[in-house]
């Protein structure tokens, strides 16, 4: 659904009329001096993996006084725009292994219980059940990055599906949305070039040709083969959409060059999403820092990876390696909130119509529990999320009242969601 508040402009413009269909403009300034027009709402999303030593990353404080801690000591150059949310749990990752690396990995942003089987179970995650809200931006729908590399395909050693080692973000039962993991790869799905362009409009007419024959035969069709005509048209928007929007880069060129080191490819990816979000080539992003139980080597931390580190059985060298690579993980979304508060949108900050949920998918990591888990949302998108201070919620409250209470908070009043959603946060 289009983010515009209805006025009498907006009803009467912000749409284009032709051959039956109804096609929702973009934000045009120019249509919107006297209106009561609004900025795109933006949702971002960015997962690390191996959990975080919660000692040293929650505040000792509740409420606007909360101070700085070691982990989250990068962030408070954003202490104004971020709300730090403790006591939420993921129960349903518990129901196989206890909480194991795929079942809190896949189960991050549905909520679901997943199980080790051949078929792929998991469910709707909340970045794609708030698309109906915010809508597609000019290109995407949404789009998904990952720092490392990974398959949605076959078995992984735990014996659950890999995707549940890879996506986070999950269009239906069964559909993982894989990320990509390329910063060229990336600029391409957000920036279409000329070329492909022309390789687009040679299919235009056979799009036109067919959307007449479509809308004719949906009368005739069971529910789900309905659902499937949907889903395929909707594709055919999405095409049109990128014929609109080719050759329009907003000013950036495409990353040419691999970048080996992490945090030079996180910068560059998140300049790619930033931007996307300002042109509004997407609204709704995921981004995992990491892969499921992910071993990332950091300089300074010896014989420590990411993973190994969390599993520090009181090993205080270990723990500080963890507590460093929380920090890490922290000044990476920092950076993105950086140039999230440095860009402008519609007269404000881009940061200003977004939110950002940041955090992790386990909170002891040397015990893989979904409990106590780390995360922090950043911007007010819009006004509607409070922010600067520290919420202490009751214990194990589910995550899923979370999302729940973000949905909410965007006009979707459904009663449940996921496993254990039933009772949703107030984000305000």
């Amino acid at each position: 659904m289009s983010a515009w508040r209805r006025g009498p402009l907006a009803d009467r413009r912000s749409f284009l009329r032709g051959a039956g269909a109804l096609v929702a403009l973009p934000w045009l300034p120019s249509l919107a001096r006297g209106a009561d027009a609004a900025a795109p709402q933006r949702l971002v999303f960015v997962m690390w993996e191996n959990g975080a030593p919660m000692d040293r990353f929650t505040p000792d404080a509740a409420g606007a006084a909360w101070g700085a801690t070691p982990c989250l000591d990068p962030l408070v150059r954003h202490r104004g725009d971020l709300a730090i949310w403790t006591g939420l749990s993921n129960r349903p990752a518990m129901g196989w292994q206890g909480g194991g690396h795929s079942e809190c990995f896949g189960g991050w942003l549905t909520t679901r219980e997943l199980r080790p089987s051949l078929d792929i179970e998991n469910d709707i995650s909340v970045d794609q059940a708030a698309l109906a809200r915010v809508g597609a931006g000019r290109v995407l729908p949404s789009l998904q990055v990952s720092l490392e590399k990974g398959g949605t395909g076959g078995t992984c050693p735990a014996l659950f599906p890999c995707a549940y080692d890879v996506a986070v973000s999950w269009a239906g039962k069964g559909r993982p949305l894989a990320p990509l993991d390329d910063a060229g790869l990336v600029f391409d799905r957000l920036f279409p070039t000329a070329p492909e362009a022309k390789a687009l409009a040679r299919r235009r007419s056979v799009l036109d040709l067919v959307r007449e024959d479509a809308a004719a035969l949906a009368p005739q069709l069971a529910s789900e083969d309905a659902h499937r005509l949907d889903e395929w048209l909707e594709g055919i928007r999405h095409v049109e959409l990128r014929l609109q929007a080719a050759g329009n880069t907003c000013g950036l060129s495409r990353p040419e060059e691999l970048v080996v080191d992490d945090a030079e490819r996180a910068d560059l990816l998140f300049e790619l999403i930033a931007t996307g979000l300002a042109c509004d080539a997407t609204r709704v992003v995921t981004l995992t820092l990491g892969r499921a139980a992910s071993e990332r080597a950091l300089p300074g931390y010896g014989a420590f990876d990411h993973h190994t580190a969390s599993h520090h059985r009181g090993d205080p060298n270990a723990y500080d390696a963890w507590t460093g690579y929380t920090a890490w993980c922290t000044e990476r979304v920092a950076r993105l909130l950086d140039r999230m508060a440095a860009t402008d949108d519609h007269g404000a900050r881009l940061l200003d119509h977004s939110l950002v949920v940041a955090g992790s998918c386990m909170g002891e990591g040397q015990r893989h529990v979904p409990r106590d888990l780390p995360l922090v949302t950043a911007g007010s998108l819009g006004g509607l999320v409070g922010t600067g201070s520290h919420h202490v919620l009751e214990e194990d409250r589910p995550l899923a009242d979370l999302w729940l209470g973000l949905l909410h908070t965007l006009g979707d009043d459904r009663a449940t969601f996921g496993d254990d959603g039933t009772r949703a946060i107030d984000l305000g």
